[in-house]
């Protein structure tokens, strides 16, 4: 590269060069002669000085490259096609700066992070329609009427029956009373009233016989157990008490009942019209089959009514350990450790030889054998009734989601709603969770998801019954949304948003300034927090008017003024048509309440005040706004304030900051306007003007820059003044 430059500049210091030079200055006229000499001897770069020096400039910045080649770093640059060396660090180097976050960023994330929450709880709502029981296809010849569509939600009378009602009277007598009333009473009256019938008569007999009473400990506990089989038993007696009963009635001359009133005497009725073992063995009583006999009284209950049988079996040594046993029974509520391990040989020795199936079946329940050969087909029913029942507590969670799934949903709903307030129920941990969840240590536990069944049930009158829905959803007080919120709270903020109907709800304002009673009130005492959740999804809806409104009705004063706050710092810099409405929100929040401890309180009336001195600065009166000026002390009226109020910046709340740059401009501009309006200006407004610059140019704030440029101009359209 250096050659090239070297050869150019030979070039143009060569001797052709200086040649053509001198034929041109001969051709000069001779009246410049003095000149053009004089010019020459006066110049020292002329001819061979000028050759010398730049062939000496050029030798040195090729010796000052070739030295410094190997260690000076080349950067090239490439601007349009063309190749640029830039030699040595004058490029400098870029580096990466982390960016310092400012607090307002904290505060946007946060209220993002708040209305992810908000979406999330609402979509929970939403999503559990996914595992809502298919509607039942409806027959090809049954005509299908086609409905218009309406936009305003009409109540479909079909979607709640007349037994959905009567259960949900049932519910909302029991939690007006505060809980206090019996819940199995109240559904077993809305059984009867409801005309429930078939195999849904046999469902709730069942679970009305088992869950009569709020168990006191834990479901798992080992009293408990007994406690339910205790009562699965006693509900199995009394079946086939009314079995018996039922055949009897049925076949009056073959039963010929008589005697004496009681068990034993409707175990001969019933043995009479269907006694045919062919295989009894070790004799009768009364014409009976005597293990028979024995048999019929134990199931019924009333193993007393067989003494005389067991009278009569003692006199047969095979089974003596059988029938002492049974003596025992009598008198006590379980086997002797002694007395179990003696039948357990007997029962061994006499496995093969027993033939009669009353007396086997016996022994299977004394011992607690399952085995099917020894029940034959007659005695396995009953087993899987009594296994029912014993397994309708260890998995209530499962009878409620077969009730469920087999489309019975009004029926799973309020059985489960008995399980759970009865402590019978396993509640998942996770309101998200799917309806039953099974534990992978233990398959035979399960736990169920009672808040995804009540807001699926409810889904379909939330709109139109909301106060019927409100009752639904105040059981699930307590459990939590997967973001952490009370599914009871989430639920009426749900119903406000969806309804609009706030003021029937949570309430509204009366004439006398308290809040009037409301549907929210049926179940708490105090609905303050309930209120505040409402409000608070409200404000992130973006109706901040009404969440203002919803802070004041829930006596929350502190919110409602940190909200004012920042709406009306919103509304000075970018919406002044909203500040009369948050003026007249904020007098109202003050009048209404004796005494507020508020550290925001002080922002608000600032705020309330910029806002004044604003209007004034808009409507042109120049005195007024200045007189507020000076006593808010904001803004220096004059160049001497100006050090003075910049050293009390760091006093000044922050929202009240956020509006200090428009007020700058309108005050700005009010006192221009009154300058301009007359050939003898007020001094007081030019000191203003000059004030406002001076503390625009000093103070620890940075002015939006559409703001500087404006006070900029209206500064210099004053200049001459």
């Amino acid at each position: 590269m250096f050659d090239d430059i070297l050869s150019r500049a030979e070039s143009l210091s060569s001797a052709n060069y200086h040649t053509k030079i001198a034929d041109i200055s001969k051709n000069k006229k001779t009246n410049n002669s003095l000149y053009e000499n004089a010019a020459v001897q006066g110049n020292p770069y002329s001819g061979a000085t000028l050759d010398a020096d730049l062939n000496s400039i050029f030798r040195a910045s090729e010796h000052l490259w070739k030295t410094n080649a190997a260690s000076t770093p080349i950067q090239k640059n490439f601007l349009f096609g063309e190749k640029g060396v830039i030699f040595g660090p004058t490029l400098p180097a870029l580096k990466d700066v982390p960016a310092v976050p400012k607090s307002d960023d904290y505060f946007e994330i946060d209220e993002d992070i708040e209305r992810i929450n908000l979406e999330t709880d609402r979509s929970f709502f939403n999503h559990v329609l996914l595992s809502r029981p298919q509607p039942v296809l409806t027959s090809s010849k049954i005509p299908i009427k086609e409905t218009q569509l309406n936009r305003s939600p009409v109540p479909n009378p079909s979607l709640s029956s007349r037994r959905e009602l009567i259960f949900a009277e049932k519910l909302r007598k029991y939690l007006r009373n505060k809980k206090k009333k019996d819940l199995c009473q109240l559904f077993s009256d809305a059984v009867k009233e409801s005309g429930t019938d078939g195999s849904l008569a046999g469902v709730w007999a069942e679970v009305l016989a088992l869950i009569d009473r709020k168990i006191p400990g834990d479901h798992d506990d080992l009293s408990v157990v007994s406690l339910l089989i205790e009562k699965a038993c006693l509900f199995l007696q009394k079946l086939f008490v009314e079995h018996m009963n039922a055949q009897v009635e049925r076949n009056l001359e073959r039963a010929q009942r008589g005697g004496v009133p009681g068990t034993r005497g409707l175990v001969d009725a019933y043995l009479k019209i269907g006694a045919d073992d062919p295989l009894a063995e070790d004799g009768t009583v009364e014409g009976l089959p005597v293990w028979e006999v024995t048999y019929h009284c134990l199931r019924a209950g009333d193993l007393c009514g067989a003494k005389d049988a067991l009278e009569f079996l003692a006199n047969f040594p095979q089974s003596a350990v059988l029938v002492a046993c049974l003596n025992h029974l009598t008198k006590e509520d379980k086997l002797d450790i002694e007395l179990k391990k003696k039948l357990k040989v007997e029962w061994r020795h006499n496995l093969n030889s027993a033939r009669d199936k009353y007396k086997r079946a016996l022994y299977a329940t004394l011992l607690g054998l399952g085995r099917r050969n020894i029940f034959h087909g007659w005695w396995y029913p009953r087993v899987s009734l009594l296994f029912y029942s014993t397994l309708a507590f260890w998995s209530f969670e499962r009878a409620v989601k077969l009730l469920f799934d087999c489309g019975h949903v009004s029926d799973a709903v309020h059985v489960g709603i008995l399980a759970y307030e009865m402590g019978y129920l396993r509640r998942t941990l996770d309101a998200a969770a799917e309806m039953i969840v099974v534990d992978s240590a233990q398959l035979t536990k399960c736990s169920f998801n009672i808040a995804r069944l009540l807001v699926s049930y409810s889904k379909e009158f939330e709109l139109d019954d909301y106060s019927r829905a409100l009752d639904y959803w105040f059981l699930l007080k307590g459990i939590r949304t997967p973001s952490g919120s009370d599914v009871f709270e989430m639920a009426v903020s749900r119903a406000v948003y969806l309804t609009g109907k706030s003021d029937i709800i949570i309430g509204t304002f009366a004439t006398d300034g308290r809040r009037t009673r409301a549907l929210i009130d049926e179940y708490i005492e105090d609905s303050s927090d309930v209120i505040c959740r409402v409000a608070h999804d409200t404000e992130l809806g973006g109706d901040t008017t009404q969440a203002v409104k919803l802070y004041m009705l829930a006596n929350t004063p502190v919110k409602a003024i940190n909200l004012l706050c920042s709406e009306l710092s919103d509304a000075i810099r970018n919406d002044r048509m909203r500040i009369n409405e948050l003026r007249d929100l904020a007098e109202q929040l003050i009048s209404g309440q004796v005494q507020i401890q508020s550290p925001n309180f002080s922002t608000l009336c600032i705020l309330l005040d910029v806002g004044l001195l604003i209007s004034f600065c808009e409507s042109g009166i120049p005195e007024k706004a200045l007189s507020i000026s000076q006593q808010l002390r904001l803004i220096p009226i004059e160049t001497e304030q100006v050090p003075v109020i910049v050293a009390e910046f760091h006093l000044i709340p922050d929202k009240v900051r956020e509006v200090i740059p428009d007020l700058c401009l309108h005050l700005m501009r009010c006192m221009v306007d009154a300058i301009q309006a007359t050939s003898s200006p007020n001094v007081k407004f030019i000191k203003q003007v000059k004030a406002i610059m001076m503390y625009a140019a000093t103070v620890n704030y940075k002015f939006p820059q559409h703001i500087t440029s404006k006070l900029l101009q209206l500064q210099a359209s004053i200049a001459v003044y």
